[in-house]
């Protein structure tokens, strides 16, 4: 059953300045897939980022300051890792660690490569199966390829670098094998090794990836035209000001300014006018002219042009403003000042909060789940899970499990506020010892610490038990001699007296 739609009604996937094609008639019962391979020229967007490219050395700037800005709330306080497994085990202990440290050693490696891929659409990590360890891959050098039915499977990834002249490298990464070519001059050796984990050991970070396409988008990729505008009003209003800066000599109210020019001139010079008759005109040099003659009721000054500063710095401030606005980026995160009338600092932090742990989410990937059969997949997520399964070969103490991962806070607490709700809670009986330590965050192990803060408590109430069981004895045992040794003897001077 064919149904007709008009055309302007037809959703169109996310392919904006990419080919598409749309049809008049519509089969509901026909499934149509759309991928889209189109890559992002890498080079050109380093070298925007850079300041490097023609026509945007200036507002191309804003680009690397976007994705390291991004870069460092995302990811720049680290990540905590763990086994997301309720099983307490040496084992366990053991690979909580080693996540921990994996994270902590190559959070330097993995910050380059998250910001390449903001700043580049893409970015590339392999673990080696020797080691264990990381190598960053440029983007460029990477080919993707993907299962001829299904294109969201990425079935092998071929990278082609030259270390040296007459050097060529050809790698190719597949879940079963390493493919190795080495072709020096015309000599070609190839090597091939098992891969021993399962999965293809290559971990491709996309930035803002749509649902149809094989590569990501660099971050600013939306921003080029204003990047280009910014550099236009900056780079004309430096000129003028370079232009203008000087007074430019002036003569006013000259009945002959030709004859003005001439008596005051040091030399003249020839040239050809558009209709090939030759010219000639009078040329002052300033540095040998000490006295300038006017005549008639003429005069002569030096002016400067109308001031054209302010006009340019509200335009910039203006185009910072839609950069901020498409970056979601606040003002004050750029370390510039808030006017009064503007949103204060507090205003704007939930929405930015909420950017950067969508940003968090993004990064992670998708994590694995024994309960709904899921591996780890892209992201961090797939990073953790690949290292700690080449780990294995060579690490017996290694347990496999799934992976959580969990970001530092994105701003601090109120202690103080934060303080009142545990007393409160702690005082109206709601919490235990161990659970209000652990909110308050003092030591490392809450419920040690306070079954030895109980432990103290017993010890301390029987010591008191003692000292009060002592001095009862003490008491009664005065007592008990009072009475042995009778009542006081009588004094006779006191009676005497009386």
């Amino acid at each position: 059953m064919n149904v007709t739609l008009p055309m302007q009604e037809l959703p169109v996937s996310d392919i904006i300045g990419r080919t598409a094609s749309t049809f008049e008639t519509l089969n509901l019962y026909t499934y149509r897939t759309s991928v889209d391979w189109t890559k992002a020229d890498h080079r050109f967007w380093d070298r925007l980022r850079w300041g490097h490219e023609r026509g945007y050395e200036l507002g191309g700037l804003h680009a690397q300051a976007i994705n390291r800005i991004t870069a460092s709330w995302v990811l720049g306080a680290g990540v905590d890792a763990e086994l997301d497994t309720e099983t307490e085990s040496p084992a366990a202990d053991y690979t909580n660690d080693l996540l921990r440290r994996f994270f902590s050693v190559y959070l330097n490696l993995m910050l380059t490569t998250y910001e390449d891929s903001l700043g580049l659409g893409d970015s590339f990590l392999i673990v080696n199966q020797s080691d264990a360890s990381l190598t960053m891959v440029p983007p460029d050098l990477v080919t993707i390829q993907t299962d001829p039915i299904d294109y969201r499977q990425v079935i092998a990834y071929q990278i082609d670098s030259q270390p040296a002249t007459g050097v060529m490298v050809r790698d190719i990464y597949t879940a079963e094998k390493r493919d190795l070519t080495i072709t020096i001059g015309n000599e070609v050796s190839n090597f091939v090794f098992p891969n021993l984990i399962g999965r293809i050991p290559v971990v491709h970070f996309a930035n803002d990836r749509a649902a149809n396409e094989i590569w990501g988008r660099p971050q600013v990729s939306a921003l080029l035209a204003l990047f280009g505008e910014y550099n236009d009003v900056i780079e004309k209003a430096l000129g003028g000001v370079k232009r203008m800066s000087n007074p430019v000599a002036t003569f006013e109210g000259v009945d002959n300014p030709q004859q003005v020019l001439k008596a005051n001139s040091t030399r003249t010079e020839d040239y050809t006018d558009p209709d090939g008759d030759t010219q000639t005109y009078y040329v002052i040099d300033w540095a040998r002219q000490a006295v300038i003659a006017v005549g008639g009721n003429g005069s002569f000054n030096f002016k400067g042009p109308s001031p054209f500063t302010d006009d340019a710095r509200r335009m910039l401030e203006i185009l910072f403003l839609l950069m901020l606005q498409r970056s979601q980026i606040p003002e004050w995160v750029w370390g510039g000042a808030i006017a009064s009338s503007k949103a204060s600092v507090d205003a704007q932090l939930p929405a930015f909060v909420h950017f950067v742990e969508g940003r968090r989410h993004m990064l992670s990937g998708r994590a694995a789940d024994d309960i709904l059969g899921v591996t780890a997949e892209g992201g961090l997520y797939s990073l953790a899970d690949i290292w700690l399964r080449t780990r294995a070969l060579t690490d017996p103490q290694v347990m496999l499990a799934p992976i959580h991962l969990a970001f530092p806070p994105i701003t601090e607490e109120d202690l103080e506020l934060r303080l009142k709700q545990v007393q409160f809670a702690y005082q109206e009986n709601l919490l235990q010892r161990a659970t209000t330590l652990g909110l308050l965050d003092l030591v490392e192990n809450p419920e040690a610490e306070a079954a030895k803060a109980l432990d103290e408590d017993d010890l301390m109430f029987a010591r008191g038990q003692e000292r009060q069981s002592a001095f009862l004895d003490n008491a009664m045992a005065r007592a008990k001699r009072n009475e042995d040794d009778g009542p006081p003897p009588a004094d006779d001077t006191d009676d005497e007296e009386d």
